[in-house]
């Protein structure tokens, strides 16, 4: 994610201010947010804090905007209202179950790192108690902005015109309601979201290298942390692959960028199934030891179960769509070799431990 984050920041930088090359905005963007996550959690926790409340204003801002047109009372465009466009244009769900399970691998893409929250919330005090509050926080904050502004996208459009991939979702809404200065204001949105995803790709693969040395599972020279309880070297770490790669992005322009951009939502999806089954095998374990247990899934385990078929049903669909074939053949063999990697580790860490039990 830091570089596709990178890549994207700095090509909207480079469109406000040409005279810089985007590799150079790209570089710096990576090091100025990977400083800021140098310091502490607090840090990282402010810039998401101020990150997050300007995208929050912009979406409330659009749900505002699209309610009004929707009833009809938007004044720079009365013509737009209604939501005639929901059942019109060949009907609701003119693709089928299709369509909606290749939205899936949008919407995973999307929300791929909401699981930052809990990472975060670990190194903070009663951690139990902020896992649990911030989890069901996102499953509101889910249903009213990203559904509530999709339908209200999907009512005041027609979901066939070719200005929907050339412009985007929210800036061909605005532009249909003559909303001024709309590119402007989307890409400063954009480059703000860019950010603040870029700053929490930082902190949660610093985290993951670090929790992977403490395993014994990547070179314990990665738990090292400094007076603040940060992962100095991890950070450092995450920040120079994330450099390597934006460096290789630019000397094969668009290859890199098109791999990890084809490869991130199939991934989201695979990290999510691995998640569902950690949790389901997790749960019974610790049940079976008698451990109380302080957050319990909701509707366990048929929700898991439930879960873990979607997102193999997705997959399955993904390999068999020429649409998606490439994409998921590329996400299966990067995920072959991870699983290879740590069956391997893995395999050395329990033949070193019974050589020194011997």
């Amino acid at each position: 994610m830091i570089p596709i984050e990178a890549i994207a920041g700095a090509e909207i930088l480079h469109a406000w201010f040409p005279q810089v090359s985007s590799a150079i905005y790209a570089f710096g963007f990576i090091i100025l947010l990977s400083l800021a996550n140098f310091f502490s959690t607090k840090s990282f926790g402010e810039f998401e804090f101020w990150f997050a409340l300007i995208k929050v204003i912009a979406i409330l801002l659009f749900i505002v905007i699209g309610a009004t047109a929707v009833f009809g009372l938007w004044p720079l465009a009365r013509d737009v209202s209604g939501v005639g466009n929901l059942f019109s244009n060949g009907g609701f769900m003119p693709h089928g179950m299709g369509g909606v399970l290749s939205a899936i691998l949008i919407s995973a893409f999307s929300f791929f790192g909401v699981e930052t929250l809990s990472i975060a919330a670990a190194e903070s005090k009663n951690p139990q108690e902020k896992i649990k509050r911030a989890t069901n926080l996102v499953l509101y904050r889910i249903i009213l902005f990203f559904v509530v502004s999709i339908f209200l996208a999907v009512a005041l459009v027609d979901w066939r015109s070719p200005d929907l991939q050339k412009l985007g979702t929210f800036q061909y809404v605005l532009v249909s309601l003559n909303v001024p200065q709309t590119k402007l204001i989307m890409d400063i949105v954009v480059f703000i979201a860019v950010a603040s995803c870029m700053n929490a790709a930082v902190y949660t693969s610093s985290r993951m290298l670090f929790a992977l040395g403490a395993r014994q599972e990547a070179p314990r020279l990665v738990t090292k942390i400094n007076g603040s309880g940060v992962p100095t070297i991890a950070v450092f770490a995450s920040t120079f692959i994330g450099l390597i790669c934006c460096a290789v992005n630019y000397m094969f322009p668009g290859q890199v960028f098109g791999f990890l951009l084809s490869t991130t939502g199939s991934i989201a999806l695979v990290v999510y199934l691995v998640i569902a089954v950690s949790q389901l095998r997790s749960r019974h374990q610790l049940e079976r030891m008698g451990t109380q247990i302080s957050f319990k899934m909701w509707m366990f385990p048929w929700l898991t179960w439930f879960v873990i078929i979607v997102i193999m049903s997705v997959l399955s669909y993904m390999f068999l769509s020429t649409q998606y074939s490439y994409e998921t053949t590329l996400s299966l063999g990067v995920t072959s070799i991870v699983v290879i990697c740590g069956l391997l580790v893995t395999r050395k860490n329990k033949t070193t431990k019974s050589v020194h039990l011997d």
